[in-house]
């Protein structure tokens, strides 16, 4: 007689769903920074206006001008690109960190300027 184990995993989340292929290539995004500024240096405060702004030229490089690779950041993929500043913003709001940076949503405005003097 063959024992059959019994594992209670109903109404659990369902990892094995998770694209590992799309997953790879965020976490090259994040290799590529942790090299190109420090481990973690996204946790110290991104103005959200900036990482969405971010966001958006990547998917405009990749469905409006049809650039699939960044060649000037890294070859990476613009779209694991812009996933990876997607999860930034969704990692600020589940943690409730950055209120102080959140100058998207109405009643947090804020006055930053960038590295560059630009308004962000």
């Amino acid at each position: 007689m063959e024992i059959v184990g019994t594992k209670k995993d109903v109404g659990k989340d369902r990892w094995d769903l998770l694209f590992w292929d799309a997953v790879e290539e965020v976490v090259k995004v994040s290799t590529y920074g942790s090299k190109k500024y420090a481990d973690r240096n996204c946790e110290l405060g991104i103005s959200y206006g900036r990482v969405f702004a971010g966001v958006l030229r990547h998917l405009v490089a990749r469905f409006i001008h049809g650039e699939r690779i960044n060649k000037e950041d890294g070859n990476l993929l613009h779209l694991a690109q812009a996933a990876w500043g997607i999860l930034l913003l969704l990692a600020y709001d589940l943690r409730g960190l950055d209120v102080k940076h959140d100058d998207l949503t109405p009643g947090h405005r804020i006055h930053e300027t960038n590295p560059e003097g630009a308004k962000a």
